[in-house]
C-alpha cells in the first residue's frame, strides 16, 4: 500500500532513503494530508486554514513559499482521494517518536482554530488521528488547550486597539 501511495505522489527514490529530507518526502505528504483532512472535515478549506497550513509546513520542514505550496496541493489531492487515514498515520508512525506526533496533532489543532471557531468534526478528525497516531487522550487533550490558549494570545494581539484615534 506504502508503495501505492509513493507512486502515486511520485516521490523519488532518493527522497524514499532520506524521507524527512526531499520536497516531496512521504512524511511531508502525510503530514500535509492530514492538515487537508482537518481542514475539509467541515465546511471545506478556509482561506485562515490554509494561511495557518502553509505556514505551519514552512516552519516545521523549513520550506519555501513554493514547496510547501506544492506539497499542500499534491496533499489536497491525494487526501480526496483516499479511501481512509491509515496511509497517513502509517507514514508517521514509521517515521517519527512520541514527540513528532505530538507535533502532528498540534498542528492538527492550530488548523481547526484558525477560522476562530472549533467545530465538532475538526476535533472529531483530530481525535481519531491522535488515536491511529498513538498519542494519548491526556496528550491530545492538553495539546488542545496549549494550542486553543496560543490561538486566543494571538488574536487578542492582532485586535486593533479600542482606543479613539486622533
Amino acid at each position: 500500500m506504502l508503495d501505492k501511495i509513493i507512486k502515486f505522489l511520485g516521490i523519488k527514490a532518493e527522497d524514499r532513503e532520506h524521507p524527512n529530507t526531499g520536497p516531496d518526502s512521504p512524511l511531508h505528504m502525510a503530514a500535509a494530508a492530514l492538515l487537508v483532512h482537518v481542514s475539509l472535515s467541515h465546511n471545506g478549506f478556509s482561506p485562515e486554514e490554509r494561511i495557518v497550513a502553509i505556514e505551519t509546513l514552512k516552519d516545521h520542514f523549513h520550506l519555501n513559499d513554493e514547496k510547501a505550496e506544492h506539497i499542500l496541493k499534491r496533499a489536497t489531492v491525494f487526501e480526496e482521494n483516499a479511501i481512509d487515514l491509515h496511509s497517513f498515520t502509517r507514514v508517521i508512525n514509521d517515521h517519527l517518536e512520541q514527540d513528532g506526533r505530538q507535533d502532528i496533532i498540534r498542528f492538527l489543532w492550530r488548523i481547526a482554530f484558525a477560522d476562530n471557531h472549533l467545530d465538532g468534526l475538526e476535533e472529531d478528525a483530530v481525535k481519531k488521528i491522535a488515536d491511529l497516531l498513538g498519542v494519548s487522550t491526556r496528550d491530545r487533550v492538553l495539546l488542545k488547550q496549549s494550542v486553543g490558549i496560543d490561538h486566543l494570545n494571538l488574536a487578542k494581539r492582532r485586535k486593533p486597539s479600542d482606543e479613539p484615534k486622533d
